[in-house]
């Protein structure tokens, strides 16, 4: 499902992300090159699962529908190592990020700003074979 500007902008996406968004979807601007990101929409609530792909990295650009925690499935492909963002667009719903075999700095992870028009945004790595997904970086 690809979203417009405005349409990401009616979510709470701040202009600039939502333009950074598009082009990492390969949907216009950024140069040379046919490689992109993908970006995958998901609306949470509850327990949501973000599936860790079978290769390449992934955006995903999660709106909390109500109070929601995020947890990953999947490892990264033999001989591996993935990039994932994750987008949290704040609209007052709390959202609790991965926990499971995840570890970030500090031992804590970051805290998602539930702030309408606010965007909470934390890298993670996969490396297949490793024990923990890196989040936090």
């Amino acid at each position: 499902m690809a979203l417009s500007i405005d349409e990401l902008c009616a979510l709470g996406v701040p202009p600039e992300l939502a333009a950074e968004v598009i082009r990492n979807a390969g949907g216009g601007g950024g140069s040379g090159g046919s490689s992109s990101t993908p970006v995958k929409y998901i609306s949470a609530s509850g327990t949501t699962n973000l599936a860790i792909p079978a290769s390449g990295d992934v955006t995903y650009l999660v709106t909390p529908t109500a109070a929601a925690t995020l947890q990953f499935s999947g490892s990264a492909a033999s001989g591996t190592s993935q990039t994932l963002k994750v987008l949290v667009v704040g609209n007052g719903n709390p959202v609790t990020l991965p926990e499971s075999n995840v570890v970030y700095p500090d031992g804590v992870a970051p805290t998602v700003s539930t702030t309408s028009g606010d965007v909470t945004a934390v890298n993670y790595l996969a490396v297949s074979g490793a024990a923990a997904i890196v989040g936090g970086i």
